[in-house]
C-alpha cells in the first residue's frame, strides 16, 4: 500500500500535467493513479466546505476521470486554485 507520494516524477497536480494523460507505461499508470487520488480528495474537501459547482465541474471535458473538472486543458494556467 501506499502511504505518502512524492510528485516529483509525475509532476504537481495543479500544473495539469499532460504526461499524466499521454503515456501508457507502468509510470504513466502510477502517475495517472496519484493524480487520480489528488483530484477526488480535493474535490472532497471542496464539496465539505460547499466551495464546488458540481455541475460546471461536470461540464469540463479535459480527462475529467483524472482532473475532476478541475483542469481546463494543460498547463498551470488552466488549474482552478483552491478558495480560501
Amino acid at each position: 500500500n501506499v502511504k505518502s507520494a512524492h510528485f516529483t516524477l509525475c509532476q504537481k497536480p495543479w500544473i495539469c500535467p499532460e504526461s499524466v494523460v499521454g503515456k501508457y507505461s507502468d509510470i504513466g499508470t502510477l502517475c495517472r493513479e496519484f493524480h487520480r487520488k489528488w483530484f477526488s480528495i480535493r474535490k472532497d474537501w471542496d464539496e465539505s466546505r460547499q466551495q464546488i459547482d458540481s455541475q460546471a465541474m461536470k461540464n469540463i471535458n479535459f480527462y475529467n476521470d483524472i482532473f475532476q473538472g478541475y483542469c481546463t486543458h494543460r498547463g498551470e494556467k488552466n488549474y482552478k486554485p483552491v478558495v480560501i
